[in-house]
């Protein structure tokens, strides 16, 4: 009998579960949720939301063998990579946020309700938000408020709101508070001014200020479909009046920041020269800024992951990524001197950024010098850690003696001291093996292709 795996993230709803087998990834449909699945599907709510990319896409298989409690065995397309909202920027909180709201307006115009509303049900597929858990709806009553407002406010609009107004970034919200931030949390945070804007009132002072004996009174309260209209035309419009109010220097780096016009260009055709050279489809962009050679190699991947620190970077270039190669480019606020950890029940409902995938290819460009320098991480570990994620690796050295490096190096000079070429090839050559190696015109720098071993 093949060997079934329940997946470590997939055990807290009752309705199914996903699972694991032959490598193959299956989601069950337990017995319970018949009438809500068949409702579904028989409503037409499935097709609508699979047709307008809101809902990831499935095909019904038979089990072999029939497994306990099973009503359906579904195989769901797969997401190309995972990510979560701790490694989201604002303006991909902001669509997940208003995608959420559209796919229950669809639900209740066709007699269903998603019964949670979680950022943890949204992943990033060719650019979009889609909704993955298929199991999220359940059958509508117009009698009763939404259940899932609560949850929808704490895991979407409460760090939107957060960000706008105490820029305190979404990706650092949602990890310190992963399950939801609290409305009393979230007032407490807020500045007066905020207090000005209808939807903080709404939404946040007035559950903040409700006392605990208010709250388990037990009254009823009486609810309509054109109440959770007007519920959900509110959350829209006040979602979609948001903007971030974090800004950066590093936005325009490539553009503003490197006065040479020679090194970029003569930079841009060594990566376009060593990538040519390799079979690739799957990418990671280590220090992306503003995407500019994640989108030089997105016409020929699949999927690139682009990270970055600053969220503000991850944000500009999901804005701007649809008018070129979005639907291939994945952005996400991702520090690697500090990345994701495992997180979630016995450290494995979510898995740690480092361990989710390995690329066929991973630029390391003008980054090297900010990961010893700044974060004072030695050539050697580094070198070690960076092998582990990918095949092959395009990475640029920048030397001590380099304008940009001599900016960051202010009380850290020692360190600096030891960005040499010779150090440099010593502590990678463990590693990787080097195929090519060029000084970019213009610069000090040097661009290098290996291989890790």
């Amino acid at each position: 009998m093949p060997e079934q795996r329940k997946h470590p993230a997939s055990f807290k709803d009752p309705s199914g579960f996903l699972f694991e087998r032959d490598n193959i990834l299956y989601r069950q449909v337990n017995q319970v949720y018949k009438e809500h699945y068949d409702l579904l599907k028989s409503s037409g709510l499935y097709e609508n939301l699979v047709t307008k990319n809101q809902l990831i896409p499935h095909e019904e298989v038979e089990p072999s063998p029939v497994l306990k409690d099973a009503y359906k065995i579904l195989r769901p397309e797969l997401i190309p990579f995972i990510s979560y909202a701790w490694e989201w920027s604002f303006s991909q909180l902001k669509a997940a946020a208003l995608a959420t709201l559209k796919i229950q307006q669809a639900a209740i115009a066709s007699g269903m309700t998603l019964k949670d509303a979680t950022h943890l049900n949204i992943q990033f597929r060719k650019g979009q938000p889609v909704l993955i858990d298929t199991l999220s709806f359940e059958k509508y009553n117009a009698d009763l408020p939404w259940v899932a407002y609560k949850q929808f406010s704490e895991c979407f609009l409460f760090p939107l709101l957060l960000e706008r107004y105490s820029k305190f970034p979404v990706s650092k919200c949602c990890q310190a508070y992963p399950a939801g931030i609290p409305a009393v949390v979230t007032n407490a945070l807020l500045p007066f001014r905020s207090k000005f804007n209808l939807g903080v009132g709404l939404h946040v002072s007035l559950p903040a200020g409700l006392s605990s004996s208010q709250k388990s009174s037990g009254r009823q309260i009486r609810f309509s479909r054109k109440k959770m209209e007007q519920l959900l035309a509110n959350l829209a419009g006040t979602i979609a009046g948001l903007t971030s109010g974090i800004g950066g220097e590093w936005q325009k780096y490539y553009h503003e920041g490197i006065k040479s016009g020679e090194y970029l260009l003569a930079k841009e055709e060594l990566v376009k020269s060593f990538s040519e050279k390799i079979e690739f489809k799957s990418v990671l962009d280590i220090g992306s800024n503003d995407g500019y050679f994640s989108n030089l190699v997105a016409g020929k991947s699949s999927i690139v992951v682009a990270i970055d620190s600053a969220p503000y970077c991850i944000d500009h270039l999901f804005r701007d990524a649809a008018g070129k190669h979005g639907d291939n480019i994945l952005p996400l606020v991702v520090d690697y001197a500090h990345p994701s950890p495992p997180m979630g029940f016995d450290n494995r409902e979510h898995t740690s950024f480092l361990t989710r995938k390995h690329f066929d290819m991973v630029l390391v460009l003008a980054v090297v010098h900010h990961l010893c320098i700044t974060n004072n991480i030695p050539l050697q570990p580094l070198a070690s850690s960076l092998c582990t994620l990918g095949k092959m690796f395009i990475v640029e050295f920048i030397p001590y003696d380099d304008e940009k490096v001599k900016i960051i190096s202010t009380n850290k000079e020692a360190i600096a001291a030891m960005l040499t070429r010779e150090n440099f090839e010593e502590a990678f050559q463990p590693n990787f093996e080097l195929i090519r190696r060029e000084k970019i015109q213009g610069s000090k720098r040097w661009l290098y292709l290996m291989e890790a071993k």
